[in-house]
C-alpha cells in the first residue's frame, strides 16, 4: 500500500512540474518581448503602421495568456527565474505606454480600441 501511494505522490509531483514550467516559459517570453520593445524605444510615429498593429496585438493575446497562467498557476507567481531587467514588476506596466499611440493610428483595430482594464 505504501508503494501505491508514494507512485501516486510521485506521478502527481511529476505532473506538477510539468504543467508548470509551460507557464513560466510563456511568461519569461512575454517578459524577453516586452523587454526588447522597452530597449527598442519604439517611436509613436512607427505605431501607425500595419505591422506595429499586428505586433501589439500579439502581444496583447500573449499578455491574456499569461494573466490565465497566473490565475491556474498561483504558485507560478513566486518563481523568480527572470533576470532583474526582464522582472515582470519593472516591465508589465511598459506595453501601456503604447496605447494611446495605437488608438490614434489610422488602421482600424477592436482590439487596439478595446478598454484595458481588468476584469
Amino acid at each position: 500500500m505504501e508503494a501505491v501511494v508514494g507512485f501516486a505522490l510521485l506521478t502527481a509531483t511529476v505532473t506538477w512540474v510539468l504543467g508548470t514550467f509551460p507557464a513560466l516559459a510563456r511568461r519569461r517570453a512575454v517578459a524577453l518581448r516586452i523587454s526588447q520593445l522597452r530597449r527598442a524605444d519604439v517611436s509613436d510615429r512607427a505605431l501607425s503602421t500595419p505591422h506595429a498593429a499586428t505586433m501589439l496585438q500579439g502581444l496583447i493575446s500573449d499578455l491574456a495568456h499569461v494573466c490565465v497562467d497566473f490565475r491556474q498557476y498561483a504558485e507560478s507567481y513566486y518563481f523568480s527565474l527572470l533576470p532583474v531587467a526582464q522582472a515582470p514588476a519593472r516591465i508589465w506596466a511598459y506595453p501601456s505606454r503604447y496605447v494611446p499611440a495605437a488608438s490614434n493610428s489610422a488602421i482600424p483595430s477592436p482590439v487596439l480600441d478595446a478598454p484595458m482594464t481588468p476584469s
